[in-house]
């Protein structure tokens, strides 16, 4: 007997073009300089639209993020960065900040309604909850990266 699910085409997804690929794993680097070309607040709400949503185990989504695109934030930020990495992020037009939020279980109503008991389990257990919430804010800086690369490439859904 075959499995269908496993033999058939999803349909419903579209093939990745070459340029997102080449955008998003070919040609990625770790960005060590910047140009001076401003970055709108739109560009970081859709940066962040796009990733927020992505799937995370149980939907907890803990990642946070806090942008910081003043000269007093960067400031204020670089004084407590490694020397190696206050120049380049000094000279960025915008810089965000991801952050774990380990009381992610608190929107747990909103985020998986449907399992009420879930965010009782991760009041309950603190070392499943902070081992949870790095995994898959880890998980979710991955998918902000992603967004932040299909945002400058012109990608779109």
């Amino acid at each position: 007997m075959t499995n269908d699910v496993e033999n058939a085409a999803c349909p419903h997804l579209d093939a990745v073009d070459e340029q997102a690929l080449e955008a998003l794993f070919f040609s990625a680097r770790t960005a060590n300089t910047f140009a001076p070309i401003p970055v709108s607040d739109q560009q970081l709400a859709d940066i962040w639209e796009l990733a927020r949503w992505a799937p995370t185990g149980a939907n907890t989504q803990p990642l946070r993020v806090v942008f910081v695109r003043t000269d007093a934030g960067r400031a204020r930020l670089t004084a407590h960065m490694y020397e190696g990495n206050k120049a380049k992020t000094a000279s960025a037009p915008a810089v965000a900040i991801l952050a774990i939020d380990t009381r992610f279980h608190e929107y747990m109503s909103a985020l998986l309604p449907f399992k009420p008991e879930v965010a009782q389990l991760y009041a309950s257990n603190e070392a499943l909850r902070d081992a949870s919430a790095r995994l898959n804010a880890s998980l979710q800086a991955g998918y902000f990266i992603l967004a932040g690369v299909c945002q400058v490439n012109g990608i779109t859904g």
